[in-house]
């Protein structure tokens, strides 16, 4: 095959896999077409299609193959909400912690992130997904989702959590605004009164709320001093416009505000 013709077919089995056109899919990759070039393999996946899944696995990919910041099959499933795609990846035994979109984000954050359904976060928990640092908590405080942030406490997810989140390259600012506990993210986007949800889940809340500050806000304990004695500061998160989010309890409330930093 020529490099002209070897270019047609490989097109061909592109517009195949972005169309979940198995049998045509089948009949390229029979014929010659590389499934892990000009993104056909990636197209597979991006068209849901049960069947043209089950092609690319024939022609040599795993299910559970591994495309660096792409994730994998399941983390793909999971961002398009692909549900016959993802009921076929679990009847498969797919691996509910192999992979990471971009930087750092396991298959149980991506699901919390973007899945419509619960039940995909239910699922993967089910399946032995791991909770611990994976940043799930994060993300349902961050959307103030409070069916996915109760179903994932039950599953252990720590509310005092800081994930390291590796976020290689990413500049200082970036980093300073990622790190904190789900409450931290939920301040972050003005979610104020999740706080109170979130502090009212369980009988033995108030110890939930006594988060440690992180070292680059500790200097805003100052600001008990411009609080009345009955209102005491629990945290702070910082944003790259120098902006600061404080929050404090006051009676049976947890309140927020803003303030300017120097």
């Amino acid at each position: 095959m020529n490099s002209v013709q070897q270019k047609a077919i490989q097109q061909e089995a592109a517009d195949a896999a972005r169309s979940g056109n198995a049998s045509r899919l089948r009949d390229c990759l029979t014929r010659g077409a590389n499934l892990w070039y000009d993104c056909v393999f990636g197209f597979a996946l991006e068209s849901g299609d049960v069947a043209t899944f089950q092609t690319i696995l024939d022609f040599g990919a795993d299910i559970n193959e591994d495309m660096g910041h792409n994730g994998t099959p399941l983390i793909a499933a999971l961002r398009h909400n692909h549900h016959e795609l993802l009921e076929f990846l679990f009847s498969k035994g797919v691996d509910p912690n192999k992979g990471h979109w971009g930087h750092w984000l396991p298959p149980l954050s991506v699901a919390v992130r973007f899945t419509k359904d619960i039940k995909w976060v239910q699922r993967l928990l089910e399946a032995g997904a791991k909770v611990k640092e994976s940043g799930a908590l994060h993300f349902a405080a961050f959307q103030s989702d409070l069916a996915r942030m109760k179903l994932l406490l039950d599953y252990g997810a720590d509310v005092n959590e800081i994930p390291p989140f590796p976020l290689y390259g990413a500049k200082p600012s970036i980093i300073h605004t990622k790190k904190g506990t789900p409450v931290h993210w939920a301040i972050a986007d003005e979610h104020l009164g999740l706080c109170d949800s979130y502090a009212g889940m369980t009988p033995t809340s108030p110890s939930r709320m006594k988060m440690a500050l992180p070292s680059w806000t500790v200097w805003i304990l100052s600001l008990q001093s411009w609080l009345q004695p009955e209102r005491t500061v629990l945290g702070a998160i910082g944003d790259i416009i120098r902006n600061a989010c404080v929050w404090y309890r006051f009676g049976g409330n947890v309140l927020a505000m803003k303030v300017a930093l120097s």
